[in-house]
C-alpha cells in the first residue's frame, strides 16, 4: 500500500493545478476567438504534462477522503462547459462536446495514442461546424 506524505499531496495538487491553469488559458483564448468547442476537442490529445496531471488526479481520487480533488478542478470544468455553451447557444450540445472531449482524452491516456486527426476533424465538423451551419 502506498502512503502519501503531506509534501507529496501538495506536489500532486500543484501539478494538477498547473495543468488546469494551462488549459484554462487555452480555453479562454479560444473563447475570445469563438472556438471554445473546437479547442476543447483538440485538447483531447494530452501532452506529457497533461498525462502527468491526469495520473495525479487518478491517484488523488484513489486516496479518497484523505485528499479530494481541489475545488479549482470542478470550477474549471464548469467554466469550460460554460464557455462552450455560450459559444454554441445550447447547453446540451455543449455537454456532449465536453463529454466527447473527456472520452477522447481518457482513451488517449489508456492507449497512449491521441485521436486520429481524421476522427478529430470529423467530430469537430459534426458537433460544431454542422451545428453552427444549421442554426438561424
Amino acid at each position: 500500500m502506498l502512503h502519501y506524505s503531506p509534501s507529496r499531496a501538495a506536489l500532486d495538487e500543484a501539478v494538477l493545478l498547473r495543468a488546469v491553469g494551462r488549459l484554462d488559458e487555452e480555453m479562454d483564448a479560444a473563447a475570445q476567438e469563438g472556438r471554445a468547442a473546437e479547442a476543447y476537442l483538440r485538447l483531447a490529445a494530452p501532452s506529457q504534462e497533461d498525462r502527468a496531471a491526469a495520473l495525479v488526479m487518478v491517484t488523488m481520487l484513489r486516496r479518497g477522503g484523505a485528499a479530494p480533488l481541489p475545488p479549482a478542478v470542478a470550477h474549471a470544468v464548469e467554466r469550460w462547459q460554460s464557455l462552450i455553451a455560450d459559444e454554441l447557444g445550447d447547453p446540451v450540445r455543449a455537454k456532449v462536446v465536453r463529454l466527447v472531449g473527456d472520452g477522447l482524452f481518457s482513451e488517449a491516456l489508456l492507449t497512449g495514442a491521441p485521436p486520429s486527426p481524421r476522427l478529430l476533424e470529423q467530430l469537430i465538423e459534426h458537433l460544431v461546424t454542422d451545428w453552427r451551419a444549421s442554426r438561424p
